[in-house]
């Protein structure tokens, strides 16, 4: 379940359920203190993360659908009825498959998804896209990895988005950031990627790998970080 909380104090919840409380709503709905509302008739299918930006609620996942309207993983809510983000196409791998989204967050004004893509409506984006309301942007070269023969690749995912101040924070599994070298994690300024401390890795039985970040937080004037890993900043 993703959850996000509006400036009035609504709570929206999303995830894969076709019922809140005892209203029926298809994979997202809202709280208003007292009881759920469903969204029209929400999604068709599971979402993994929302985001609210004043009236609008943002919606990222595997569904088609948004109440009536085709829209391929990313949608929003105006309070009213459903859109779709852009021209509904959605995100694609480098093989024009259906890509995956994880993530969503709102940053200067604009929605930016994560996942596993390297296109959005047509738009060229490495795990990572904004919609400034109008176009797809990508946020620099996006996230990635040296391949074997130690070329740039889009390998790699977005698990996790913060807006922190000015900085957009990203988690997931991805070594490179633009050509930085970051460990899965990252923060973005508006114009460049930049490494967050050395990063997470897992070490175990001899190996150093990657490691995974799912989930970001921050509180008194502190960044959180969790997921699959065991050193951070090269400590256990």
């Amino acid at each position: 379940v993703s959850v996000a909380v509006a400036q009035n104090g609504d709570i929206y919840i999303a995830g894969n359920f076709t019922e809140a409380g005892n209203v029926k709503a298809n994979n997202i709905a809202r709280w208003d203190g007292a009881q759920f509302h469903s969204l029209s008739n929400g999604l068709d299918n599971s979402v993994a993360a929302i985001a609210v930006d004043g009236n609008n609620v943002y919606a990222v996942g595997s569904f088609s659908s948004a109440g009536n309207v085709s829209a391929n993983g990313i949608a929003y809510w105006n309070g009213t009825e459903w859109s779709a983000v852009g021209t509904g196409d959605g995100a694609t791998d480098e093989y024009g498959s259906r890509g995956w989204l994880r993530a969503a967050a709102v940053y200067n004004g604009s929605l930016v998804i994560g996942g596993q893509f390297t296109k959005v409506d047509g738009v060229a984006a490495n795990n990572i896209a904004a919609w400034d309301g109008a176009n797809w942007q990508p946020l620099g070269m996006g996230v990635g990895e040296l391949d074997w023969d130690s070329n740039w690749s889009p390998n790699g995912e977005v698990r996790a988005l913060l807006t922190v101040g000015d900085v957009l924070v990203a988690g997931g599994s991805f070594q490179l950031a633009d050509n930085e070298t970051v460990n899965s994690i990252a923060q973005w300024d508006g114009t460049n990627w930049a490494a967050v401390g050395s990063g997470v890795r897992m070490v175990e039985n001899g190996s150093d790998n990657l490691g995974k970040v799912v989930a970001l937080a921050y509180g008194n004037n502190t960044l959180y970080a969790g997921g699959y890993f065991n050193r951070a900043e090269g400590k256990t």
